[in-house]
């Protein structure tokens, strides 16, 4: 498998200690999103010493226990997110002085961000979630590419955030009632998501 100079633009997960270990994180490279203090994060291929990012699988994950997952919801605090974070066994770091809770979250081989929104009066609690992460691949990125995942993928939508960065997100409504079954099942739905991605803008041979 040859290797391939993707870049995600994420936080700084490296220097947070959220990715560690054999992970292959090896090179921050600062560059701001919007409204996001953040760093790219290049994944190098073992035994390479170029700069470049080798694919790798999306974990087994882990699941909920049943009656944990067959809670039902209409709002996430904080301290929820985290606490389903944990269980799910995602490495993650809050993001600071952020108008919304914002998380950079290790979605499998990538990373990216998760973003409470629609908070309920002045309480803690948030009626929405979105999952969200950006890619500069070697090339730019064609807009038929983009175009091409929008047409044929579910869930998840990508645009370009920049001429050469593109973007995904998923976003879900928790107003009328979730269970946590259902948000793990999109933590889940993402996280693959970012790997298909990925691979769509720059495929492997």
């Amino acid at each position: 498998m040859r290797t391939r100079g993707l870049v995600l633009a994420a936080v700084a997960l490296v220097a947070a200690g959220v990715v560690a270990g054999t992970s292959g994180w090896s090179k921050l490279d600062n560059r701001p999103l919007t409204r996001l203090d953040s760093a790219r994060l290049l994944y190098s291929a073992r035994q390479s010493d170029t700069a470049r990012l080798r694919f790798a699988q999306v974990e087994e994950p882990a699941r909920l226990p049943a009656t944990v997952a067959d809670t039902v919801v209409r709002g996430l605090t904080p301290t929820g997110v985290e606490e389903l974070l944990r269980a799910m066994k995602f490495t993650y770091k809050a993001v600071d002085k952020q108008p919304q809770p914002t998380w950079a979250v290790g979605y499998g081989a990538y990373s990216g961000f998760l973003v409470l929104n629609d908070r309920v009066g002045d309480s803690s609690s948030y009626t929405a979630v979105q999952f969200y992460a950006t890619f500069r691949p070697t090339q730019k990125p064609a807009l038929e590419t983009i175009n091409s995942w929008n047409r044929g993928k579910r869930f998840c939508r990508a645009w370009m955030d920049d001429q050469e960065t593109a973007a995904l997100a998923h976003d879900l409504d928790l107003e009328r009632g979730v269970t946590k079954g259902t948000i793990e099942q999109a933590i889940w739905i993402f996280t693959a998501s970012t790997a298909r991605f990925a691979d769509l803008l720059e495929p492997r041979n």
